[in-house]
């Protein structure tokens, strides 16, 4: 039966409080001056000076002159004498270039070896895989066939795989593992690509004496030297190349300063520093940008899940991570949820601490590429486990929550927790009072919000947040401050939180239809730039994703 448009719309207590229900109260080259001699003294030597080279007459005198010059043998002997002095120093600074790297994160080498000629090569540090891109990972045997694990290792260490493709075949080196006994460093072939490309196994390279590794601080490396593999005197020695592919430009540049460099003593050590910096940048490139490492996890959980992630969708998930962290809001991000992978499983993985908090799916949800959508009537999510008041970080003064909405809609909690003997903690994105206006109960258990600005729709982020004050709260609309309020915070509430509807003391009610394609409950204080940010982060993901809705 449609609506009675006569009918009086209910205000924020009726939904909080049904009928009969008690209300409680309240970013050198160096220029050098070369000595020219006057225009006229080479006039009484009219070109002769290759005939000064055997110095037979005395009228070749004047053109001693020229020769430091022209020739720099008598005057720059002494110069070439004091190169030495200098060549020490150069070759000093040159070192790590002139000789194996101890450690390469992007490159290795092995030679030797008859019994498995292919195992010999340049391999290549392995870091993108067809679902996401990984630092770490390992070979795992047991099982059928034999898999490669994204990740930490079962020994509790992330480290480095490495390989080549040629002929048709791929040759990985990485970490193997039978169960939780490390079995040292093994080479694998396959055909059809690597063990996570789905490749099929053709060789392994059988049992081998390499078990040691080079740790770099985060990631474990195979180490350098001579070792066997399988039975016999099948010796290889496995070496880090003489220069370390990375794609800093500063090392291609000293090298090629160098020659001019050593033109001069005064510019040879000036220019020292320059040569001197390049190896503390070798080693950037094996660092890992903060949030990478649980952005993968992340993904890992989403495709364990049978969620679906294609590898653009792989780096806007890293690239979102990477803000996150460096922006500083995983300090206090209690929960993160992208919706991704397409799947109630996958949509349900928290992407904090996967497996933590994870949603739990009821009623009728709508799930696929462009998030969960809840039917109005019966769905909600229940958020295991995360309670405010259990949670340490919550305060009275902080705190926020917020839903990208990928639907208009009028009516219901997107968010929602309400104990009426103690406070609440949910965002309603739009509701009719009478115009449309965001409202909220936020710490407080007997009066709602509203943010009192009318809204033209829904779309885009929608939060509120409390910026450090227990009597004010603000609502943002696409990470703009549109209003901020009076409204007390008298306590934090203590029952779990549901996305597509308001958990009224254990019972769902104002059910919803804002489809979630990203929301997030923060237990700390956010200003008004930090939403700013925090939006645009959200966006710039939505937008890499192909879903934004502005």
């Amino acid at each position: 039966m449609p609506p009675n448009p006569y009918r009086r719309q209910p205000n924020i207590n009726d939904m909080m409080y049904p009928k009969g229900s008690k209300q409680p109260r309240q970013v050198w080259a160096a220029v050098m001056n070369v000595y020219k001699a006057p225009e006229t003294t080479p006039q009484p030597t009219p070109s002769p000076t290759g005939t000064a080279n055997p110095t037979p007459t005395p009228s070749v005198t004047p053109t001693q002159t020229l020769t430091p010059t022209n020739t720099g043998t008598p005057t720059q002997t002494p110069t070439n004498t004091g190169t030495p002095t200098q060549t020490p120093t150069q070759t000093q600074t040159q070192t790590p270039s002139n000789t194996p790297n101890p450690l390469c994160p992007q490159q290795l080498d092995i030679v030797g070896g008859p019994l498995y000629p292919g195992i010999t090569g340049t391999y290549n540090r392995l870091s993108v895989a067809p679902t996401q891109t990984f630092t770490s990972g390992y070979i795992q045997q047991q099982g059928n066939p034999d898999t490669f694990v994204f990740g930490t290792a079962p020994d509790g260490k992330n480290y480095a795989a490495f390989g080549y493709q040629a002929g048709g075949a791929s040759y990985m080196f990485a970490r193997n593992f039978n169960g939780a006994s490390g079995l040292g460093w093994v080479q694998y072939v396959t055909s059809g690509g690597y063990l996570y490309e789905g490749g099929t196994i053709a060789q392994v390279g059988g049992s081998n004496t390499n078990t040691g590794f080079l740790f770099d601080g985060s990631v474990y490396y195979p180490a350098t030297g001579q070792f066997t593999i399988g039975a016999g005197a099948n010796y290889y020695y496995l070496s880090y190349p003489l220069s370390c592919p990375t794609p800093t430009p500063s090392v291609t540049q000293t090298q090629t300063q160098t020659p001019t460099n050593t033109q001069t003593p005064t510019q040879t050590q000036s220019g020292t520093p320059q040569v001197t910096s390049t190896p503390t940048q070798t080693p950037t490139p094996s660092g890992v940008a903060p949030g990478t490492t649980q952005a993968q996890a992340y993904l890992s959980a989403v495709v364990a899940a049978g969620g679906s992630v294609s590898a653009p969708m792989s780096a806007a998930t890293i690239t979102m991570f990477n803000s996150i962290w460096s922006n500083g809001f995983n300090t206090n991000m209690v929960g993160m949820y992208p919706f991704i992978g397409g799947t109630a499983a996958s949509h349900a993985v928290q992407a904090m601490s996967p497996g933590v908090y994870n949603l739990t799916f009821n009623g009728g949800w709508t799930h696929n590429t462009s998030g969960a959508t809840p039917n109005g009537t019966n769905a909600y999510a229940v958020l295991s486990g995360l309670v405010p008041q259990a949670i340490t970080g919550f305060t009275l003064s902080g705190g926020s929550l917020g839903t990208y909405c990928g639907t208009d809609a009028v009516g219901g909690a997107a968010i929602g927790s309400t104990d009426p003997s103690q406070g609440a903690f949910n965002l309603y994105p739009a509701l009719l009072n009478p115009t449309k206006q965001m409202a909220t109960t936020f710490w407080n258990n007997t009066i709602g919000a509203y943010s009192i600005t009318t809204i033209p729709d829904t779309l885009g982020l929608m939060s509120i947040a409390r910026s450090g004050s227990t009597s004010t709260i603000q609502f943002y609309r696409k990470g703009s401050l549109i209003s901020s309020q009076n409204h007390t915070a008298l306590q934090l509430n203590n029952i779990s939180i549901f996305f597509g509807a308001n958990n009224q003391n254990g019972i769902p009610n104002q059910y919803s239809t804002y489809r979630h394609q990203f929301s997030y409950i923060y237990r700390g204080t956010l200003t008004t730039s930090q939403m700013t940010t925090l939006d645009s982060i959200i966006q710039t993901y939505q937008t890499s994703l192909g879903r934004n809705v502005y």
